[in-house]
């Protein structure tokens, strides 16, 4: 069995999968593996959805995957593979380096606080930033397209004492698609 290899002049270049360990970059690794969670998610996603539904395959957070793959053309190759199958993918990353953020049509930069009366933490939006290059014909568009909401339970909210921070038992699940 052979696998394509993600490659920057877009050649058609086969590869054993035995040997990907061998021929392939981290990126590569990284962008095959995003590709193939996309193709997996679409295929579930017209399977499971009624003909007249919009079919979305759902969206993937990825935890730092700038480290591995941050050539512009491995992180446009999963951005267009993501957006041509419906799922939406939500990069996480510290890197500052302009030249691979401007890749992304929408950055948003969030910072951690902590309410020292309560304890409790939280995540602030400091900074959004809109991509300039979109154009008519890209498709990823810079926008959240899915979105889930986690929300607390009451009654399941236990707290031992005033000022500690509530444990959560249960949550009740949400979900938003277009």
């Amino acid at each position: 069995m052979e696998i394509l290899k993600p490659d920057s002049a877009g050649r058609a270049e086969y590869t054993s999968i035995s040997d990907m360990g061998k021929v392939f970059s981290g990126g590569q690794e990284l962008t095959g593996a995003i590709m193939l969670y996309c193709t997996l998610a679409a295929l579930r996603s017209s399977t499971r959805s009624t003909a007249g539904r919009n079919r979305m395959g759902g969206m993937l957070i990825l935890d730092n995957p700038i480290g591995k793959a941050s050539a512009d053309y491995l992180l446009t190759l999963q951005m267009n593979m993501a957006a041509a199958l419906g799922v939406q993918l939500i990069y996480t990353t510290g890197s500052m380096e302009d030249r691979v953020l401007a890749t992304f049509p929408l950055c948003i930069r969030l910072r951690n606080d902590a309410d020292q009366r309560t304890g409790t933490r939280h995540l602030h939006v400091t900074d959004r930033v809109v991509g300039e290059h979109l154009s008519d014909d890209d498709p990823v568009t810079g926008q959240i397209t899915a979105a889930r909401l986690l929300v607390k339970d009451q009654a399941s909210t236990i707290a031992s004492e005033p000022g500690d921070v509530a444990y959560e038992e249960g949550h009740n699940e949400m979900a938003d698609e277009r």
